[in-house]
C-alpha cells in the first residue's frame, strides 16, 4: 500500500479537517451531461483547491474505475511508469484496479514501454492530491489506475491514449479520467521569467493560447506550444487526455476555471497558473 507523502502540507493531514477542506470548495453546479474526462489542478489547496473545487463539482455520476494521468516531477522510473498499489489518504484506501492496469500494460505489447514502477510513485504527489476529492465526490466504492509520465514524444502520448482507450473497452469499464496538472510555472524559483513587466497579464496570455488548444482538442499543436513555450507540468498528460477525449466521443471542452496563485498570494514574482477543464 502507498501511504500519502503530501498529507499535512498540500492538504490537511486530520481525516475530519480534511474532508471541511475538501468541501468548502465544493459548489452548487447544475449538470450539463456526464464528465468523461477532467484536467484538474495539483497543487496545495490553499492555493489550488478553488479551481479543482470547480471541476470535481461537475463530476455528478458513479464511475467503476479511475484513471489518473500526470506528470512524473522526481524523473524516477520509466517514461510512463503505472501502480499496482492501493493508494491510502486520511479519508481512506483506494484499490488498483489490477484487472485494467494489466490490460494497459498487455495491450501496449511491442508498441509502448509501460512498466509498472512503485518507485516512481512513492515520492510523486500530483495523483495522491487529486484523490480526496474523489473520495469525497465519488461516495462510493470506486478503484483507481495510476499513470505517470515522463519525457515522450508526442506519438507516444497518442498511443498511450489509443492503449487506454481499448483496455477500457475490452474491459467494459466505466471510467472517469483525471489529468492532472499545473499550468506554467513563473519566476525565479521556477527558472522560467521570459517577461518581467505587465507579469500578471503576461501569465494568463501565455496559457490561454494552450488552453485554447486544449478546447478546440487539438493535441499536436497543444503540445509542441506548451513544450516549446510554458512550463506546463503536465502536458505530457494533458496531450493524452486529448486524444482520449477524441477517442471517447467527447463533443465538448469547458474551462471551469483559470487563474494564478499569484491572484491567491499577491506575489507574481513566482507563481504557478492552475486551470480547471472539463470533457463531456
Amino acid at each position: 500500500m502507498r501511504k500519502p507523502i503530501a498529507a499535512d502540507s498540500f492538504y490537511a493531514g486530520d481525516p475530519l479537517e480534511l474532508s471541511k477542506q475538501v468541501m468548502d470548495f465544493i459548489i452548487d453546479v447544475k449538470g450539463k451531461g456526464d464528465v468523461k474526462i477532467a484536467i484538474a489542478p495539483h497543487a496545495g489547496y490553499i492555493y489550488s483547491g478553488k479551481c479543482a473545487g470547480e471541476v470535481y463539482s461537475r463530476i455528478k455520476w458513479k464511475p467503476e474505475t479511475v484513471i489518473l494521468i500526470g506528470p512524473n516531477h522526481s524523473g524516477i522510473g520509466p517514461s510512463i511508469a503505472v501502480s499496482l498499489q492501493s493508494f491510502l489518504t486520511p479519508l481512506g484506501k483506494l484499490e488498483a484496479d489490477l484487472e485494467l492496469v494489466r490490460m494497459i500494460i498487455g495491450n501496449a505489447k511491442d508498441d509502448l514501454d509501460i512498466n509498472e514502477n512503485e518507485g516512481a510513485h512513492q515520492f510523486e504527489h500530483s495523483l495522491e492530491v487529486q484523490l480526496p476529492f474523489l473520495q469525497t465526490v465519488i461516495k462510493s466504492e470506486i478503484k483507481i489506475v495510476p499513470i505517470i509520465l515522463k519525457e515522450m514524444p508526442y506519438e507516444s502520448c497518442a498511443k498511450l491514449a489509443e492503449i487506454i482507450f481499448y483496455s477500457i473497452k475490452n474491459l467494459k469499464r466505466k471510467v472517469l479520467v483525471i489529468v492532472s496538472s499545473d499550468f506554467t510555472h513563473y519566476g525565479n524559483t521556477y527558472g522560467f521569467a521570459p517577461f518581467v513587466k505587465n507579469v500578471r497579464e503576461e501569465l494568463y496570455k501565455i496559457d490561454e493560447k494552450a488552453i485554447d488548444f486544449i478546447l478546440q482538442l487539438n493535441s499536436r499543436d497543444f503540445y509542441d506550444y506548451a513544450r516549446k513555450n510554458t512550463t506546463i507540468c503536465g502536458f505530457l498528460a494533458i496531450t493524452a487526455g486529448i486524444e482520449l477525449a477524441k477517442l471517447m466521443q467527447c463533443k465538448e471542452a469547458e474551462k471551469v476555471c483559470f487563474y494564478t496563485s499569484g491572484d491567491v498570494t499577491k506575489d507574481y514574482e513566482n507563481s504557478v497558473n492552475y486551470a480547471g477543464i472539463v470533457f463531456r
